[in-house]
């Protein structure tokens, strides 16, 4: 007797929950080895609050008792563009690799986006190749103005005064109660959340080291800045992370410090050769990468760089106000870790 073979028909969609975590973290991480299947438990106990409505898992894909897909989502809850709004970073996603072509996929769509029409739905870390699915399903990019700012890790004495990071967990209520809430639920995570004070006013940041595709940054010329010496305690040390930034440029890397979040435009353009070098510094980096709307900073004074952050349409809010906050970013380790 020969067994039918399982189509679309036959697999209906539930929301995942927390007794679905195993199965579906030993299988993400056979599938995508950027994380192991104990860190992808995160995707099942985030590190911050829970948002109001609770938390929201995804949903999984499941011919009676087998589980054949799976797409994940973190939830959180932000004020953005003035009005409160339920924002899901969808962060993974995998299908029994025997049942792929069969129709689950659009199956785990339907099942996330119909019945969350109301939320911000982001899409981070989409591989190239599964833009071109996403993009007939709809996604749009929300960063217009993606830039890479090159910065040299050692500033001429001049430079160095006026801005200073405050200490560790130090939030000054000028900040105003919705920054220092993401700098405090980010300030555990794989990232820097920092406060930056220059006499008397204030700026929150959230940045981590990340390393981009060279192809990614559209060069106009030859990277000279790259000769500049670095910043680090001795002359040794210096030629090593020297050595390693240019290998890292011979094969393809990029390392930036990329800014997630600031509170404060105003002041990081004012200051920004002294916060980009600053940044770039801490984070052992040879560019900062963001957004330049939301940085607060001229798209000219950098050079262009690819945006890869989607968002599902129609998004509720204005996309110069979607960031990539609360999501795999800060809790996997993507990239490269903060240093």
């Amino acid at each position: 007797m020969t067994l039918d073979p399982i189509t679309s028909a036959h697999v209906a969609i539930r929301d995942a929950t927390p007794a679905d975590s195993d199965f579906i973290c030993q299988k993400l991480a056979e599938t995508f080895t950027t994380a192991t299947a104990e860190q992808r438990k995160v995707h099942f106990d985030v590190p911050w609050p829970t948002p109001a409505g609770g938390r929201d898992y995804g949903v999984v894909a499941h011919v009676g008792d087998r589980i054949v897909g799976f797409g994940g989502l973190f939830a959180s809850e932000r004020r953005i563009a003035g009005r409160l709004v339920r924002v899901l970073n969808y962060s993974s996603w995998w299908i029994d690799p025997e049942l792929r072509g069969a129709g689950i996929g659009r199956k785990l769509i339907e099942g996330i986006f119909a019945p969350r029409t109301s939320s911000v739905i982001t899409l981070l870390t989409l591989p190239a190749s599964m833009l071109d699915f996403w993009l007939r399903q709809g996604v749009q990019r929300f960063e217009h103005e993606r830039r890479a700012y090159p910065f040299p890790m050692l500033r001429p004495a001049a430079w160095r005064g006026g801005v200073t990071v405050l200490p560790r967990g130090t939030y000054p209520d000028a900040l105003g109660h919705e920054t220092i809430r993401i700098l405090k639920d980010h300030e555990p995570l794989r990232c820097q959340a920092l406060v930056l004070e220059r006499r008397g006013q204030f700026c929150g940041v959230i940045t981590r080291r990340r390393s981009i595709r060279v192809p990614a940054v559209h060069w106009p010329g030859p990277a000279r800045w790259l000769g500049e010496r670095l910043a680090v305690a001795d002359t040794a040390s210096a030629i090593r992370l020297f050595r390693a930034r240019v290998s890292d440029l011979l094969l393809g890397q990029l390392q930036c410090a990329e800014v997630f979040f600031v509170s404060n435009p105003t002041f990081f353009r004012d200051h920004f050769w002294n916060v980009g070098s600053l940044l770039a510094r801490r984070q052992r980096a040879v560019a900062l990468l963001g957004d330049a709307t939301r940085l607060g900073v001229p798209a000219a004074w950098g050079l262009p760089a690819d945006a890869d952050y989607w968002t599902w349409r129609p998004s509720p809010v204005p996309d110069d106000q979607i960031d990539a906050l609360y999501s795999e970013f800060f809790v996997l380790p993507i990239g490269q870790e903060s240093r």
